[in-house]
Parts: C-alpha cells; structure tokens; sequence
C-alpha cells in the first residue's frame, strides 16, 4: 500500500534536558524520602522540523525505605508540544517496590495507572494501567550486570471510534552492562514489543499487530565527577500485519552530561 509519507527518510537532531530533582528527609531516622523533579526536554530536526519536541513534567513521590524494602508512591504530569503547538498531556499514579535479595541482586516492580489528554484530537484520549517487573544480579568481583524485565499495558479508550487505540501490549527486554576500563562502561540490550489492537481495522478488515525487535550497544565513560559522555547505537525492526506500518530505523546519538 503506497501511502504519503512512508519512504524512508533521514535527519539530524540536536537535544537538551535540564533536570532539578528534590530531596526532602520527611523521618527523623530517614526512613521517610520526599523526591520531587523537574525536568524540561527539547528537540530540534534539521529536516523534519514537524517532528519538533517539547516536554515538560512535574512529578513528586514519597519514598520508604526499611532495611531491604525501598517503596515509592509516583505521581507525575507531563505536557508535550510538538511543532511549537499543544499537542497531548499525560497523568500518572502508582506504586513501585524495590527489594534487595543479597548484596549482589535486587528485584524490582511498579504498578502505574495513565490517563492521556490529547489537545487536538480528543478521540485518541486514553486511560491505560502498566505493570512491570525486573530482576538485576552482579556476577564476579569485577562484576557484570544482568538484567532482565517484563511489562505489559493495557490501553483503553475513553471516547470516539478510532481503532488504532484500545491495544495491550507485552515488552520483554535483557541486558549485559559491565566496566570495560576504568570509568569506561558498555551495555548491550536487546527488547521485545508485541502490540495487538482490540479493533478490527476497517481498511484491512482485520485487528493490527505489531511487533518490534530493538538492538542497542551503549558506551559511558566519566570524564569527571560532573562530567560524562554517553554514545548509543540502535536499530529497531518494526514489522506489522498492516503494510503502512512497518519500518525499520537506525538510530545514533552521543550525549555529553554536566551536573552542578
């Protein structure tokens, strides 16, 4: 199916984050956190400039931590522009937990409820509810690290009849993340997407799904305390039973990170 728009295409884009995070020692012992952050996000395409980005959001979250348990409570809000026009906003609330099953393994999980608010086409609004769990583990004493972690949303809509919103979908992703020199640190991660649509499309007359393998190689190294330098390489591999959907993209990206 031959559409507009879906040729492959490249650009070049430049970003900045500020990010101020907070935080407020409610216990007398510590045991009680307040954490509050503020983090502004923009993107500029050199061709694309449709594609424009801003974000900003806004989240707090009491915190609990008690020997091996540490508990969270996250809310947050985010507002987003794309071209310099209102384009969606987004609310969250949940919980999240973190255990530490010896010095050298933790697991970790977060149950989170969603609701986005779309500036200029309410049908797509949607309420959504996202759990997740993850296990990380050190091995050796120059350790590597592995993680490994599921999700799955579950995406209702709130108005309207579009069939390209209400979805559930699985993610599944691994990761190998290890100190290869002195300050010098490598990831690989591979992940997963599975996305099935609860509608039947009515130009294909069948429900959509998605699916899509992403490959990632990270490089870190800290040039100073306040200092750091990240390079992130990633191809994704999108695939669906709906043609126009499909693509593939190669992404690559150095970021350079002063704190103060």
């Amino acid at each position: 199916v031959t559409v507009p728009g879906n040729q492959e295409r490249s650009d070049t884009s430049l970003y900045g984050m500020a990010s101020l995070t907070h935080l407020y020692d409610i216990g007398s012992k510590g045991d009680w956190l307040l954490e509050s952050t503020a983090v502004s996000y923009g993107k500029l395409n050199r061709h694309v400039t449709d594609n424009n980005l801003a974000l900003f959001s806004l989240s707090t979250k009491p915190v609990y931590a008690f020997e091996r348990y540490k508990i969270g409570l996250p809310v947050s809000f985010d507002k987003v522009y794309l071209s310099g026009e209102g384009y969606a906003k987004v609310v969250q609330v949940g919980a999240e937990a973190l255990y530490l099953l010896d010095s050298q393994s933790s697991i970790d999980g977060s149950i989170m409820l969603k609701r986005s608010y779309y500036d200029q086409d309410s049908d797509l609004d949607a309420q959504s509810a996202l759990a997740s769990i993850r296990y990380r583990h050190a091995f050796g004493l120059d350790p590597w690290v592995l993680s490994i972690g599921t999700s799955y949303e579950k995406s209702n809509q709130v108005n309207g009849a579009r069939t390209d919103v209400e979805n559930g979908a699985w993610t599944h992703k691994i990761e190998v993340s290890k100190e290869v020199y002195k300050d010098l640190n490598a990831a690989l991660s591979y992940t997963y997407t599975l996305k099935n649509y609860n509608d039947v499309d009515l130009s294909f007359l069948t429900k959509r799904e998605d699916k899509e393998d992403k490959y990632s190689i990270g490089l870190s190294y800290m040039y100073a305390k306040d200092l750091s330098v990240h390079a992130l390489a990633t191809y994704t591999d999108h695939t669906s039973n709906h043609a126009p959907f499909s693509y593939d993209k190669t992404t690559l990206g150095i970021n350079f990170i002063k704190s103060f």
